[in-house]
């Protein structure tokens, strides 16, 4: 039971996306307006409906609406939109009714049989939920893939070459030269990626051999084509299907092998900048591997370049939460087991500073960087 004290603190509260005040003097439309806000404040993550409070003063105002029969709310409201709504009548000293209503449960948004399929908030509205706030929602369920154990893996099928190369960046960023002496599979303990249970997906795509590559996860590979024009044709394509930490610097190499220089005039002075910026290349690319979406096995990270862009195509689109309105401001992993490697190995940062970085570089060079959920493109001019 709600507190009289208790409240009087909700009603010294704005309005917002957890509790909302609605006047409903005589009556409220139990067939639309009443499952559509309960499922928006589901959908925000739970919240207070309160009848009988004066949306703009605050006030208590009392409502006669389901008087006798608001008991029989809750069951009414499971019906129609498959949650349980605690209703609970209070009178302070007028009567209002209150709706407890939780938060959706993680990757199911809630379903609403009034005006609206999935409603949400939208300022003091409600309105039909966008498709990048159903697609959070969505992905609130997706499982971490990188900590996925893959079964039959074991520490004979690393490929040495990407351990060395981890090892040898870990101990440098870490300033610990004992980590050199490290065991394989106490490195791969140390890191998260070796367990009791086995060695998960992360370690199968950092450090996996090439045939337990080919085998377990195919899509994991990194595909590049390069064109001296806009033609359809390639001029030059190169697939890399084998553990990052094996193939990272070779991937740049690649791209670098293509690169050119632009000269231009500072005053007096003649300088240059190159069409394909390797610390903003490097941070993308990096981008792609960590976030991208491995239980979609008919795509790879793909990257096209030509004298006039560079485009790193990642499937899966963003990670949950981020769009790319945020994505300056926020941060998320959807492969945590790798971005934290890539964190210990100095790769990246955990402060999530990389993209304002890719961003200031670009600018600082006059380029322009485009971002989509699809992919990321920096003109070269």
């Amino acid at each position: 039971m709600t507190q009289i004290e208790e409240f009087n603190k909700w009603l010294a509260k704005p309005e917002g996306l957890h509790l909302e005040f609605k006047a409903a003097k005589n009556s409220f439309n139990h067939d639309k307006d009443l499952p559509d806000y309960c499922a928006a404040l589901a959908n925000e993550g739970g919240g207070k409906l309160i009848l009988g409070v004066d949306d703009k003063t605050h006030k208590v105002v009392e409502t006669k609406a389901f008087e006798g029969t608001y008991s029989k709310l809750s069951h009414d409201l499971l019906n129609k939109v498959k949650i349980r709504v605690d209703v609970e009548e209070l009178l302070c000293p007028g009567r209002v009714l209150i709706f407890h209503v939780p938060g959706h449960h993680p990757g199911q948004p809630v379903q609403s049989t009034g005006r609206y399929k999935y409603p949400m908030r939208a300022g003091e509205s409600l309105v039909e939920m966008d498709s990048s706030t159903l697609r959070r929602i969505l992905n609130e369920a997706e499982a971490d893939f990188s900590e996925k154990i893959a079964l039959g893996l074991t520490s004979a099928d690393m490929d040495a070459a990407a351990i060395e190369d981890f090892r040898r960046r870990w101990a440098q960023k870490q300033g610990r030269p004992e980590y050199l002496k490290f065991s394989n599979e106490k490195l791969l303990r140390a890191i998260g990626i070796l367990s009791d249970a086995g060695i998960n997906y992360g370690g199968l795509i950092l450090f996996g051999k090439k045939e337990k590559i080919d085998s377990l996860l195919p899509c994991n590979e990194i595909i590049f084509e390069w064109r001296n024009s806009s033609k359809i044709q390639h001029d030059y394509r190169k697939t890399w299907r084998e553990p990052f930490f094996k193939i990272y610097e070779d991937v740049w190499a690649a791209i670098n092998a293509r690169n050119f220089r632009f000269p231009f005039q500072e005053g007096l002075i003649q300088r240059e900048i190159f069409a394909f910026n390797e610390k903003a290349f490097r941070e993308v690319l990096l981008n792609a591997v960590a976030h991208r979406d491995y239980t979609i096995l008919g795509r790879s990270v793909f990257i096209t370049a030509s004298p006039e862009e560079l485009i790193i195509k990642s499937p899966g689109g963003f990670p949950p939460g981020i769009t790319p309105e945020n994505i300056l401001h926020e941060q998320a992993w959807r492969n945590r087991v790798i971005a934290e490697t890539f964190e210990k190995a100095g790769l990246v940062e955990r402060s999530g500073q990389g993209m304002d970085d890719v961003f200031s570089s670009t600018i600082k060079e006059g380029k322009v960087f485009r971002i989509s959920a699809a992919a990321m493109a920096i003109p070269c001019d």
